[in-house]
Formats: structure tokens, C-alpha cells, sequence
């Protein structure tokens, strides 16, 4: 009977502790609108890295602030000591009764959109679905492959339709569009133009255009622009001369070889987007540019070909830390479509040490 008793009795205690440790969690993890979302992990699987981004917290232990405070509280909760590291609490807080799938980013599962985006309409689809990169490294392979044939599909698709528009274009004399996005402009070619010309940037200098698709964008950095040794990376290629294939997750090129990397609505097919800045980094030499004009906070959330929802440029900011010697250019606007809320353009100098 006593037995009984308590186990009546500690019902109604365990369901307050967990709804404050719920709490809590949303306090430190979704309250502030700066942060990516991933397909491939749940806000648990990333913990470590989002304390980190949003709070400057890289360990339970430190400096007395507000959220030093709550995260505290949710240690005691489930049992943490303040000697252990961060990687601890996401198992302790499964095993105190949160499940993943409470504190994961909202998925694209609406049929209609997905055949809006053609992504269901590949033959690689029905594998790519549910799958996370998370799982191992034949759950890669299985994401590159459907983001390789998706990639080859809209190539098809849209290349005519561009050689048409670019004839048109030069029949009526109207200025190509060059990097314009819709509803910023054209920043980059006035402001890379300048670099060469004040010499932050030479012409000769090696530059990377990662997921260029098609060659145009390379050719307008080499003709237009003025880098003349730029190239792309890509998961597949038509023309291996201005194209390495490659996985922006594991580059294949030496420490610091770049003196600027641009990317264009790429990095939101990035299966782990810390590890693919990381590889930024690594590949661009000290005092070199990382360049990124992206769709950001997607309004229907991440799917198995969109995997990353970056809501804000700040995010980059708070992720490269002391990896941002200089902010370039940092500009949100209005998106134009409804998928999205914002587009971002976002240029900084890497320091590397």
C-alpha cells in the first residue's frame, strides 16, 4: 500500500518536472528568431552548438547570466553535474523524457509543395525521404544522390530557357542581370569590381563559386567581374576544367587556397551546414572572403532537399565567432515569393588565426 501511495503521489511531481524542463528548453533553444534549422538533426542533436550560437555558452559551468541561470536549472533537472560536459544533456534529457521530435524544425510534408519544387517528381525521392545524413554514411550517399539528380533535372529544365532570355536580352540591348536577387540588386559586381581595383582582390587570384549549376555564373566571374581563375564546385560537372566535383562538406582542396568563396542559394542543400562553413574556412586563405546570397526563414520549413532553413545572416555572424575579422556587407530584404521570407547577402573577411 505504501508502495502504492508513492508511486500516486510522485505521478503528479514528475509531470511538473518535465513540463519544466520543456520550458526551459524552449526558453534556450526557440525563443530567439537567429538560428539554422536541419533536416538532419533535431534541436537536441544540436544543443552543444546552439548554446553555444545563442548564448555564448560552451560549458555548464562560467560567468553568472540569465541564461547560464536556466540552463543551470534544467542541468539539476535531469541530473547533470556542472563539471560534465554540454554533450550530456541531450542523452539525460531523452532519458528524462523528451523526446526529439518535440524540439524538431517543421518539415515540408505538404504534397502539393513538394511537386510545386519538382522535388517528388524524381526517381531518387522515394529513398531520400525520412532519411538523415545523421544516420551514417550510406544515408549520404543517398542524399547526394537525389540532390545530384535534382540538380541535373532543373539544369535540363531551365538552361534553354535561359540561352533564350540571354538572346533576347542582347537583341534588345537591356543590361544582363548579372547577381541581381529580387528585391536587392546587384551588390556584388560593383563591390567585387572595387576590391580589384583597390587591390583586396587581384585578378589572378584563385576564387570558388560552390553549387554553380550551370558554368554561367563562373563565366561572369571570369568575364565580367574580373577573376579570372575562378571555378566551381559542384556534385556533378559538364566541363571538369572550370568545375571540381565535390561535396562542399569535404572539400577537395588544399588549407587556404582561396582568396574568396561565393555561394548562391546552396548552402540551404547543406545536410551539415557548420561542417560546410567549417570547410569555408579552411580553404580560404587568411584575410580571404566568404560571400553568401541566400533564401532565408522558410516559411513552410526544411525538406529533404532544402535542409537548412539559416533564418538570419546574423546566424553566420554568431557561428564563424572570431573567425570574422571584418563585416563587408550584411543586408536582408523581403522575399518576393511565399516560401520564404527573406533573402540575405552576407560578405565577411575570415581571420584564420
Amino acid at each position: 500500500m505504501a508502495e502504492v501511495n508513492e508511486r500516486v503521489s510522485g505521478q503528479p511531481a514528475a509531470r511538473p518536472r518535465v513540463e519544466r524542463i520543456r520550458e526551459l528548453l524552449t526558453e534556450l533553444l526557440l525563443r530567439d528568431e537567429c538560428r539554422v534549422d536541419r533536416y538532419d538533426a533535431s534541436y537536441l542533436d544540436d544543443l552543444p552548438d546552439i548554446l553555444k550560437e545563442m548564448h555564448g555558452i560552451t560549458a555548464l559551468r562560467g560567468p553568472a547570466t540569465p541564461a547560464r541561470a536556466k540552463l543551470a536549472e534544467l542541468a539539476a533537472l535531469v541530473g547533470v553535474s556542472d563539471t560534465a560536459p554540454l554533450s550530456t544533456l541531450a542523452p539525460a534529457l531523452r532519458h528524462a523524457g523528451i523526446d526529439d521530435a518535440e524540439f524538431r524544425p517543421r518539415r515540408l510534408t505538404d504534397p502539393a509543395m513538394q511537386d510545386r519544387f519538382r522535388y517528388s517528381r524524381m526517381p531518387s525521392w522515394s529513398e531520400t525521404t525520412g532519411r538523415r545524413a545523421i544516420e551514417g554514411a550510406e544515408a549520404v550517399d543517398v542524399i547526394r544522390k537525389f540532390q545530384e539528380e535534382y540538380s541535373r533535372h532543373r539544369e535540363r529544365r531551365l538552361s534553354p530557357l535561359r540561352c533564350l532570355w540571354r538572346r533576347w536580352q542582347l537583341k534588345h540591348g537591356l543590361p544582363r542581370r548579372g547577381l541581381a536577387q529580387p528585391g536587392l540588386g546587384d551588390f556584388w559586381t560593383p563591390m567585387l569590381q572595387g576590391f580589384i581595383r583597390d587591390g583586396t582582390l587581384k585578378a589572378n587570384d584563385k576564387v570558388l563559386t560552390i553549387g554553380p549549376r550551370s558554368l554561367g555564373e563562373i563565366k561572369y566571374f571570369r568575364r565580367v567581374i574580373g577573376l579570372r581563375k575562378t571555378i566551381g564546385l559542384d556534385l556533378f560537372t559538364y566541363n571538369r576544367r572550370l568545375v571540381r566535383v565535390g561535396d562542399m562538406h569535404q572539400m577537395p582542396f588544399e588549407d587556404s587556397r582561396f582568396a574568396l568563396i561565393f555561394q548562391r542559394n546552396t548552402f540551404d542543400k547543406a545536410y551539415d551546414i557548420r561542417r560546410a562553413l567549417r570547410e569555408c574556412v579552411r580553404t580560404l586563405r587568411d584575410g580571404g572572403i566568404l560571400a553568401t546570397d541566400l533564401s532565408l526563414d522558410y516559411t513552410f520549413g526544411v525538406d529533404e532537399a532544402a535542409r537548412t532553413n539559416i533564418t538570419r545572416n546574423a546566424w553566420y555572424l554568431r557561428f564563424l565567432g572570431e573567425h570574422v575579422a571584418e563585416v563587408l556587407h550584411d543586408v536582408q530584404a523581403p522575399h518576393t515569393d511565399d516560401w520564404a521570407r527573406l533573402v540575405g547577402q552576407l560578405a565577411v573577411r575570415i581571420r584564420k588565426a
